[in-house]
C-alpha cells in the first residue's frame, strides 16, 4: 500500500529503505476489545474470556474476528501514543509497514479505519492465508519485508508473537513490547 489516503496498492517496486518501522494493529495500534466483544455478543450470544475464545474452533473464531473487523470496526480506540510514534518514524523516513494478523477480507474497512485516524503508512499486509495463524503470518511477511534493511523495529502487543521476531531476528531487529493500557509505556525488547 502506498499513500495514507488512497489505500491503492503500488503497481511499481518500493524503493530500498534502510529503516524500517513494524506496527502491529489490534493492541497496538487500536485497541480492538470492544469490536471483538461486540461480534462474540452476535454470534455467539455472549462474550467470552481469552481461554474460552481459543477453544472455539477455528472457523467460529475467523466468523468472529472478520464482523468484528467489518461491522464493528468503529468500535476500535486509537492508541494514540502508539499512533504518534509511528507518525514521527514516517516523518524520520523510515518505511513504514503495518503488519495485521487480520484477515484480508478486513483490509478495505481497515485502510478505511487507519485512515480516518490520520494513520500514515507505506505498506499494509493482512493475513491472505486461511490456513495460516497471526503469528506464522507475520513472521513470513517479516522476513520478506526487513530483507536488506539495516535498521528495524517492530511494534507488537503479544508476546508469543514477539518470541517468534526473536528467533527470526537473530539480533537484528529491535522488538517493542506494547501494553494494554492506553497510558502505558512501551517496553523496548533489544533482541
Amino acid at each position: 500500500m502506498t499513500g495514507k489516503k488512497d489505500g491503492v496498492r503500488s503497481k511499481g517496486a518500493m524503493p530500498k529503505y534502510r529503516k524500517i518501522a513494524v506496527f502491529d494493529i489490534d493492541g497496538t495500534l487500536f485497541n480492538s476489545d470492544e469490536c471483538i466483544r461486540s461480534a462474540e455478543l452476535e454470534i455467539l450470544g455472549k462474550s467470552v474470556t481469552r481461554d474460552e475464545y481459543f477453544a472455539l474452533p477455528k472457523g467460529m473464531r475467523k466468523r468472529i474476528t472478520n464482523l468484528a473487523f467489518t461491522k464493528y470496526i468503529d468500535a476500535a480506540k486509537p492508541n494514540y501514543r502508539i499512533i504518534n510514534i509511528l507518525r514521527s518514524k514516517k516523518a524520520a523516513g523510515y518505511r513504514v509497514i503495518i503488519l495485521t494478523g487480520r484477515s484480508s477480507k478486513t483490509e478495505m474497512q481497515t485502510i478505511m479505519h487507519l485512515n480516518q485516524y490520520d494513520v500514515p503508512f507505506d505498506e499494509l499486509y493482512c493475513n491472505k492465508y486461511e490456513r495460516i495463524d497471526s503469528n506464522a503470518f507475520k513472521l513470513l511477511k517479516l522476513a520478506e519485508v526487513t530483507k536488506g534493511s539495516a535498521d528495524v523495529t517492530i511494534y507488537d502487543n503479544s508476546r508469543s508473537g514477539i518470541d517468534n521476531f526473536t528467533e527470526l531476528s537473530s539480533g537484528a531487529f529491535r522488538v517493542v513490547l506494547v501494553k494494554a493500557r492506553p497510558n502505558a509505556k512501551p517496553v523496548a525488547l533489544n533482541i
